[in-house]
């Protein structure tokens, strides 16, 4: 893929709907070997700005970029990526919360001077044992949410998105595959 934004600006989903990619780069691309985009390629071709040990906390290669339908006007996005590190990327999250709105505001469409609180929230109420940090710029359709959840393979995953919604379908069909 040439240009990731506008291959996914060309995505079309009706209300609710979760679709999941591995995202693949160009023809040209793969055939040098590199068929799959790593987080920080992915990253710094949106001009998004990830610390590094944000990175090195995960397996940068293990990406899958997550889109949801409001059924009118923009849809959401996310990421997921296999974590190699959990308690190292805990750590790297809780230092990069200051500068996390301004760092994503691009890519997640947010204007990080609507932030409706001054910090981050934890809800650990909807989904029991799982902690869904998120900020809202300024509704639940606007946010940035993040939360590690454990695949039925018993893989870690850091999932990141830009709504309530799109992280609660993604977890719903985390638990789905897990009750499998």
């Amino acid at each position: 893929m040439d240009d990731f934004e506008a291959v996914l600006g060309g995505q079309f989903l009706i209300n609710k709907e979760l679709r999941t990619y591995v995202a693949v780069r160009d023809s040209q691309q793969a055939a040098s070997g590199q068929n799959r985009y790593s987080f920080s390629s992915l990253a710094s071709q949106l001009g998004v700005n990830i610390p590094t040990d944000v990175f090195g906390a995960l397996f940068d290669d293990q990406l899958y970029v997550s889109l949801y339908g409001f059924g009118s006007g923009p849809y959401g996005r996310g990421v997921m990526i296999k974590i190699k590190d959990r308690t190292l990327l805990q750590s790297a999250l809780e230092a990069w919360k200051p500068q996390m709105a301004a760092n994503l505001n691009r890519f997640f469409a947010i204007d990080p001077a609507q932030a409706a609180s001054p910090g981050f929230l934890v809800n650990e109420e909807t989904y029991p044992g799982i902690s869904i940090t998120y900020r809202n710029f300024p509704t639940a359709l606007k946010t940035i949410d993040y939360a590690l959840l454990i695949a039925n393979s018993g893989d870690a995953y850091f999932i990141l998105t830009n709504s309530k919604d799109h992280m609660f379908a993604i977890i719903d069909k985390f638990q789905i595959s897990a009750n499998r």
